[in-house]
Formats: structure tokens, C-alpha cells, sequence
């Protein structure tokens, strides 16, 4: 199951040299945190041109010229804080010039039609920049929430960078048959095109985005995709978090940092491991491993580390309902060792390589 988290609305802007504003994002049922557009760079026949992206109340919020944008290419904008209009403020030396935005997602305080895989109430999420310790906080800069968009469908999931360019999360991330029609969409490249990894989402009003430029390696049976990301206004890099070659004990306590219903930054600690060794969810491979952690939809993909601070897995299933219909109560993850080992051989030596595993 994915979460719902905010919308795409395809208004299909053209922006024309001059000023013009949109429509009023706010929605009195939704609280609206912020909105972005997709900018296309169509028609503009090699001219120099500036668009500014403006608030609510027409403050500059982004500036992006032809400089940084391809003939033909497409980019991101930047969260825009605002419930309200957003004016575009596009120049050019060619008055015939053109951008297209086809595609805005609105982002709201709260995501939609959340599962809850919780013990008890209420869940044990702890804030990890209000409440956690430095140790752990400093552990989630490796953690990003991932959003994505398909039509006028968008969720979330959580991922965990491995390299200084590529980011682990899970296969089922990429999408669903309801969303996409039919399973062999998953993680395709127009997938990819619509994905935005943000490694700040922390309740501050920056952003540290990654766009989702290939998936690099992937597999449904070990529920994993492998993204190469950049990053989408300057230049950043990611600090890749440790890697275990072992995957996690019977009886070993781990911590999950993860962003349940598309919440910001929040850790779960004593996930005490259970079984292990258990057959995954298609039954294809014995690399699950179970404990009774909290955690909820948009939790999928995050890393489940150990008292190192060391990944020694990804965080991929809620609770299921058994055989006699009882709930089983148990969180699913895989473990880091099988996941390297369904990946392409010259993949995985390169994150040992640049990630050498303790």
C-alpha cells in the first residue's frame, strides 16, 4: 500500500512573456505546506530568457534562467511556501518564446488514507530534531523522504543514500498496478522523471532535493530500486551512511528513522528483531526479518540500523493478515546482505568500493 500524499494537478500552464498568476491552491478541507512545478522548456528557439517564480504576495521566490535549463529539458521548482496565488514573471529576448508547466503538486501539512502498522496507541514516533539525541539526529542526514507522481496520483516513501550519488529504497516504491495500470511500470524511467528525494524534510523551510535521474538496478522479489540522484539547485553532495555486511540477529535491537505518512524526520527505536531468515514477500527469497517496531506507509524503504548506526536492512512490510485471519503484528524488512546480492554483480562492488562494509 502506498500513502497518499498531497495531489498533481495537470493545469497544463503555458507561460508567455509577461506576468501571470495561478489559480488559489488553497482548499479549506486541506492545509496546504507548500506547491511545486514542473518548468518545460519548450519553444523558446535558443533565446536568453529569466523566469521568476513569486509568492503570494509577488516576493521572488526563485529565479531560473535559460542557463540552467537545456532546450527541451525540463526542471523542478523549489518548494513554494504559500496556500495562495503564485505568479510566474517570465523575459526573453524572443517575444515568442514559451515555457510549458504541466504538472503542479500541491503538498499538504498531512497525507491521506494513512495503514497504521502500530503496537499500541498512540505510536511510539519520536521527532528525531525535537526530541531525539544529537547521535541520532545526525544519523537521519543519510534519510530522505521520497515523493513521487503519476498522473494526478502522488505518495511517499522514505530512502537511505549508500553512495554520494545513489539511493537504496524499495522496488514497490516506484509506483503500483492501481496507479500505473499495470505492474511493469514500476520504476520506469518517466517514474524516475517525476521523483524528488528531499534530505531536509525536517520541518525547517529549506530544501535539500535530489532528483531522480536513473534507476540504476532493481528487483521486485528483494523489493528493491537502486536511484542515481542529483542534485536540483546547487551544488550538494550526500554523506552515505554505513553499511553492515551482516544482516541483523535474532534478539538484536534496532532503530528505524523513517517519515511515517509522509511526516518529517521521525525514529522508532527498540525494534527487537524476531524471526529471521524469512521468506520475503513473494516468496522468492529468505531475506525478510521481522520485529514489532512501529511504522506506517511512507515508511517504506528507510533503513533499519544497529546500535552503530550501521544499515543492516530496508523497512518494506506492515502488518499482513495471516492464514486464520488474525493480524499478525509484525514489520518486514530485508536484509542489506540479500539485497546486494540480487543486484547487478558490477553494481554492488561499487558501493562496497565507495561504502566499504564493516
Amino acid at each position: 500500500m502506498l500513502t497518499s500524499f498531497g495531489y498533481a494537478s495537470n493545469d497544463g500552464i503555458v507561460v508567455e512573456p509577461g506576468i501571470m498568476s495561478t489559480r488559489d491552491y488553497r482548499d479549506g478541507a486541506l492545509k496546504v505546506r507548500y506547491v511545486r512545478f514542473l518548468i518545460n522548456v519548450k519553444n523558446t528557439n535558443g533565446a536568453r530568457w529569466q523566469l521568476i517564480v513569486r509568492d503570494a504576495d509577488l516576493r521572488p521566490v526563485e529565479s531560473i534562467t535559460s542557463a540552467a535549463v537545456p532546450p527541451n529539458g525540463s526542471l523542478w521548482t523549489r518548494r513554494i511556501y504559500t496556500e495562495g496565488m503564485v505568479t510566474f514573471h517570465f523575459t526573453s529576448s524572443d517575444p515568442n518564446s514559451r515555457l510549458e508547466i504541466p504538472t503542479t503538486v500541491v503538498m499538504p501539512e498531512d497525507s491521506k488514507r494513512p495503514y497504521y502498522s502500530i503496537q499500541t496507541q498512540p505510536a511510539k514516533f519520536m521527532d528525531l530534531y525535537k526530541e531525539a539525541s544529537s547521535e541520532k539526529r545526525i544519523a537521519g542526514d543519510h534519510i530522505g523522504m521520497l515523493s513521487a507522481i503519476w498522473g494526478s496520483a502522488s505518495w511517499c516513501c522514505s530512502a537511505v543514500a549508500v553512495t554520494e550519488d545513489l539511493v537504496l529504497t524499495n522496488w514497490h516504491c516506484g509506483g503500483n498496478e492501481k496507479i500505473l495500470g499495470n505492474e511493469s511500470g514500476v520504476w520506469s524511467q518517466a517514474i524516475c522523471d517525476r521523483t524528488i528525494i528531499d534530505f531536509s524534510w525536517d520541518q525547517d523551510g529549506t530544501d535539500r532535493e535530489f532528483a531522480c535521474m536513473e534507476v540504476v538496478d532493481m528487483d521486485p522479489a528483494a523489493d528493491f530500486a537502486l536511484l542515481r540522484v542529483a542534485p536540483i539547485h546547487r551544488l550538494d553532495t550526500l554523506r552515505p551512511a554505513k553499511l553492515r555486511s551482516q544482516g541483523p540477529g535474532v534478539g538484536e535491537e534496532l532503530r528505524l528513522i523513517h517519515h511515517p505518512a509522509c511526516r518529517p524526520k521521525n525514529v522508532t527505536d527498540g525494534c527487537r528483531v524476531g524471526a529471521v531468515n524469512v521468506r520475503s514477500w513473494r516468496g522468492a527469497l529468505s531475506s525478510d526479518f521481522q520485529y514489532p517496531c512501529d511504522s506506517e506507509n511512507g515508511s517504506s524503504g528507510a533503513p533499519l540500523l544497529d546500535k552503530n548506526d550501521q544499515v543492516v536492512g530496508i523497512h518494506h512490510l506492515g502488518f499482513e493478515k495471516m492464514e486464520d485471519g488474525t493480524c499478525d503484528r509484525l514489520n518486514k524488512g530485508v536484509a542489506l546482505p540479500a539485497i546486494l546480492g540480487a543486484m547487478k554483480p558490477t553494481i554492488a562492488d561499487r558501493i562496497r568500493k565507495n561504502n566499504p562494509l564493516r
